[in-house]
C-alpha cells in the first residue's frame, strides 16, 4: 500500500503474530496519527499477503508467505524421508 506508513505496516504483521497484549485498530490509528479506516483497509491487505487469500469473483487469489513457507517446510521434509 503506497499511503500506510512501513512503521504501521510493520505494527500489523507485529500484531498477527504477537501473542502478547494484542493491540487494537483503533489504538494503531492514534499512534500513527491515521483513520481507524485506514488502518482496517491496511489491515485487511496484510493479512491477505502474509495468510494468502482465495479466488473471488474477478481477481487471482493471493499465495501468502505462511502458505509458502508451509509448502517450503514440507518439501524440504518430504525430501528428507521424514514425511512419505
Amino acid at each position: 500500500m503506497r499511503t500506510a506508513h512501513s512503521a504501521l505496516l510493520y505494527a500489523l504483521v507485529r500484531r498477527n503474530y504477537d501473542t502478547g497484549g494484542m493491540r487494537t485498530l483503533p489504538s494503531l490509528a492514534d499512534e500513527y496519527g491515521c483513520k481507524v479506516r485506514s488502518v482496517e483497509r491496511a489491515s485487511a491487505r496484510a493479512g491477505g499477503w502474509l495468510r494468502g487469500t482465495r479466488q473471488k469473483k474477478g481477481a487471482e487469489p493471493i499465495y501468502g508467505v505462511e502458505q509458502a513457507a508451509h509448502a517450503n517446510a514440507e518439501k524440504l521434509l518430504r525430501e528428507a524421508g521424514f514425511i512419505p
